[in-house]
């Protein structure tokens, strides 16, 4: 990680009343900076107990121990983040982690780092006749199955979640238009090839989807519902068709 505290000089000599003024001023500033913590938040620091004539050591050994408590705070915060950004079932994103991972795509996007990005929500056809048919267990294998497949499938720059029941949403990253609807077209083509083994049958699974473009300005609740009503859409064609 990146050291967080000012170097302390091995040259300042404790002996000398002026050095140690800066010893001690750099002791106080270790302490207030490893107080502090992601975002405001903070955390509290051990120091040690018994007081050292070198207060150069004292300081090292400081900044050692607060170094090291900040590290185990940092993990500890973010196993707890991705603990709550993922969907149980599948491992993939959940809702919440995906509106953070389009909020940093949008961000790229109004800085120019970025050629755009599109947002594709997917489900599953007739997915309540699954569970209907052969009972939830049979929707929940059919579930993991199309996680699997986007885990496997997508690109490495690109973001998947599963939204919430049989609902999947894809953040297509750094592409234009054209390229974002054949992307699009792909995945649900190989989408409507899986199928689950269940109960020595075989059930086969297909889905639709809905793209939306980003614009600079976007928003999630925008961008998903422009996304959720091409869904609908695709769906109302696919009963008429």
């Amino acid at each position: 990680m990146s050291q967080a505290f000012a170097p302390l000089p091995r040259t300042l000599d404790p002996k000398n009343p002026a050095d140690r003024e800066k010893l001690t001023q750099l002791i106080e500033e270790t302490i207030a900076q490893s107080r502090s913590l992601l975002n405001g938040k903070t955390m509290k620091t051990q120091t040690v107990a018994e007081m050292d004539d070198d207060l150069l050591g004292r300081a090292l050994r400081l900044v050692s121990e607060a170094n090291d408590l900040l590290v185990a705070q940092r993990n500890k915060i973010n196993k707890l983040e991705g603990i709550v950004s993922r969907d149980e079932m599948t491992g993939l994103l959940n809702r919440r982690g995906f509106e953070e991972q389009l909020s940093q795509e949008l961000s790229r996007v109004r800085r120019g780092q970025s050629m755009g990005c599109s947002m594709v929500i997917f489900d599953l056809d007739d997915f309540k006749a699954i569970n209907d048919n052969y009972g939830h267990p049979a929707g929940d294998a059919a579930i993991r199955k199309v996680g699997e497949f986007f885990n496997k499938t997508v690109r490495e720059t690109d973001v998947i979640a599963r939204m919430g029941g049989d609902e999947f949403a894809l953040i297509l990253t750094n592409i234009e238009n054209t390229m974002a609807e054949r992307r699009a077209k792909l995945l649900s083509d190989q989408l409507n090839q899986l199928s689950i083994q269940w109960d020595s049958k075989v059930i086969p699974l297909h889905g639709s989807y809905g793209l939306a473009r980003c614009v600079t300005e976007d928003k999630f609740d925008r961008l998903y519902r422009a996304a959720d009503e091409a869904l609908y859409r695709a769906k109302v064609h696919r009963k008429e068709s």
